[in-house]
C-alpha cells in the first residue's frame, strides 16, 4: 500500500519545504519532525510518501512517486532505502547507489533548488554490524553528488551498543521488525539536526516517553551529528544525562 502524508498547504517566506521517499522504517517521523518542531525555529513543512517494503529503484517506476517533485519548490529531499548494502566490499556500483545517482539526477532536474539527503535506514542495524562502513559509503556517495547524509543507523548503533535496554525496533530477530516511537524519536532528531543545522537537543520533548529518555536519545543524536549546542539547551541535557547516570549507578 502506498501511502502519501501531506502536513501542510501554505507556504510562507520561514518554511523549509521536505520531501521525504522511504518505507516502513520511517513510521512516525514524517509526521514528528514537523509536530515537533521547536517555537522560533523555521517552520518545516513535511510531506512523504511511504511504501512498505519498497525500495528506491521502485519509486523511480512510479509516475505518482516522481510527480510529486513537481509540487511545489522543495528545499530538501530525503531518500531512506534498505536494498543494496549488504556486504562492506559492495563498494560503488550497488542497486542502491545507482538507484540513488538517478533520483538524484531527476531531483536536479525537476526540483533544481533542492538538496539530496541520504537517510542511513535505522533498521539495518541489526543485520549490518559493519554499520560504520556503511556510512562512510553513504558519505562517499553524497560527496560525489553533493548531497547531505542524515546518519540515523549510526545514531541507533549508537544508542544500541550503550544503552540497550532502550528500545528503538520492536523485533530486533526479525525482518518484520518496526522502529518504536523512541526510534522514531532519534530518527527525528537526527533528520531536524541534518535538515536545520540546528541543535536536536532544540526540538520539542516526545511526551510518551520518560524526561530522562528525552534525554539519552537528544544526547545520542548530537553526538552522531556532532552539532555544537546552545548553551541554555546544553545545561538542560546535561541535567537529563547526569540524571540517568545517577539512576543507573543506584
Amino acid at each position: 500500500m502506498m501511502v502519501v502524508l501531506g502536513l501542510a498547504d501554505s507556504v510562507t517566506a520561514s518554511q523549509i519545504n521536505v520531501l521525504i521517499y522511504g518505507n516502513r522504517s520511517l513510521g512516525a517521523s514524517p509526521t514528528m519532525l514537523q509536530a515537533f518542531c521547536p517555537p522560533g525555529a523555521d517552520t518545516l513543512s513535511v510531506q512523504s510518501l511511504k511504501v512498505c517494503g519498497a525500495s528506491l529503484g521502485y519509486f523511480l517506476t512510479q509516475d505518482s512517486a516522481t510527480g510529486l517533485l513537481d509540487d511545489r519548490a522543495w528545499d530538501y529531499v530525503v531518500l531512506e532505502d534498505t536494498s543494496g548494502w549488504s556486504e562492506p566490499s559492495q563498494v560503488g556500483d550497488t542497486w542502491l547507489s545507482q538507484s540513488v545517482r538517478q533520483w538524484d539526477a531527476l531531483i536536479k532536474e525537476k526540483a533544481p533548488t533542492a538538496q539530496t539527503i541520504l537517510m542511513v535506514q535505522p533498521m539495518l542495524v541489526p543485520y549490518m554490524p559493519h554499520m560504520d562502513h556503511v556510512g562512510e559509503l553513504y558519505e562517499a556517495l553524497a560527496q560525489e553528488l553533493g548531497a547531505k547524509v542524515a546518519p540515523a543507523g549510526q545514531a541507533f548503533k549508537l544508542s544500541m551498543d550503550e544503552r540497550p535496554e532502550v528500545r528503538l525496533l520492536d523485533n530486533l530477530a526479525a525482518d518484520s521488525g518496526f522502529t518504536t516511537l523512541s526510534g522514531d524519536y532519534l530518527s527525528t532528531l537526527v533528520l531536524f539536526g541534518t535538515i536545520t543545522g540546528r541543535s536536536p537537543v532544540e526540538m520539542l520533548n516526545l511526551r510518551v516517553i520518560t524526561g530522562e529518555q528525552n534525554a539519552w536519545l537528544k544526547d545520542v543524536a548530537v553526538r552522531t551529528l556532532a552539532v555544537p549546542e546552545p548553551a541554555a539547551a546544553l545545561s538542560v541535557l546535561a541535567l537529563g544525562v547526569l540524571g540517568m547516570s545517577r539512576r543507573r549507578r543506584a
